[in-house]
């Protein structure tokens, strides 16, 4: 005969299962709490501070950044670009320390502005250039397309100018705004397309510029005349060294490179 061998569960096995379902419920949710604080959803604040950034550049170094409503700015050696966290929430405004070369994209119910220690420049969509560094006299704007509006910090009673392509904007010392045309605005852009261009530049300035351009020191002796030497001439794809010997030929002066150190001499 068949025997039944099915039996009831008795008190101490319903416990037990009771003991093993309740731990196993509470290892899930252990995982899940772990899972969920390793990888946040992410929210509103985390997405704004994406675009909170500071942008920096060494001597040597040059960098293109792309912001959130596809501005693109070619940030120059030496340079600093400050992004504001709410940036495109109620207007877009970055703050510059150094160069800049600027491809704004057209928003007209916000403005771009660049703000730097001594100037401020408004535009709408186009594409223009900023030489703010802090060691240089002037503050510099160059327009390649559209037209930009530009200001003084320094002196608030000050009037603003309006620039258009071709056109350069100059804020002196005293936070005087002069405005002037250029007939060749490439080659104040040429360094963002990777040139090195010299155009009746004084000692001065070709000195600054290699510096930040190779990150070395350069050093014009005292006995060298500046008075009649000034620097024309474009590099690209070149040697440093071939650089410096095409300088030196042109400036009729010798040089002697001690590690990153370029003194030039009277020959």
């Amino acid at each position: 005969m068949f025997k039944n061998t099915f039996e009831y569960p008795t008190k101490q096995k319903k416990t037990a299962r009771v003991v093993a379902f309740t731990l196993a419920a509470a290892a899930v949710l252990l995982i899940a709490f772990l899972f969920y604080n390793s990888n946040p959803i992410p929210s509103e604040q985390s997405e704004s501070e994406l675009v909170n950034q500071e942008i920096t550049t060494e001597r040597g170094q040059r960098t293109t950044v792309r912001l959130s409503d596809g501005t693109r700015i070619h940030l120059n050696a030496e340079s600093k670009l400050v992004v504001p966290q709410d940036y495109m929430q109620n207007d877009r405004i970055v703050r510059l320390h150094g160069e800049a070369f600027f491809e704004v994209t057209s928003n007209k119910d916000k403005p771009f502005v660049v703000q730097t220690d001594r100037s401020i420049t408004r535009v709408l969509g186009t594409k223009f250039n900023v030489t703010a560094y802090p060691d240089q006299k002037e503050v510099q704007v160059v327009v390649d397309e559209g037209r930009v509006v530009l200001g003084s910090e320094k002196d608030v009673q000050a009037p603003e100018v309006q620039l258009t392509r071709s056109q350069r904007g100059t804020i002196n010392g005293n936070g005087e705004i002069i405005a002037s045309h250029v007939s060749d605005v490439g080659r104040y852009l040429d360094w963002s397309r990777g040139k090195l261009t010299f155009q009746d530049a004084p000692l001065e300035d070709v000195e600054k510029r290699l510096e930040r351009w190779y990150d070395i020191e350069v050093i014009f002796d005292k006995g060298i005349s500046t008075e009649n030497r000034r620097l024309t001439g474009s590099f690209k794809d070149i040697s440093m060294t071939n650089v410096l010997n095409s300088i030196a030929l042109s400036l009729e002066l010798n040089y002697k490179e001690e590690g990153r150190k370029i003194t030039f001499m009277v020959r």
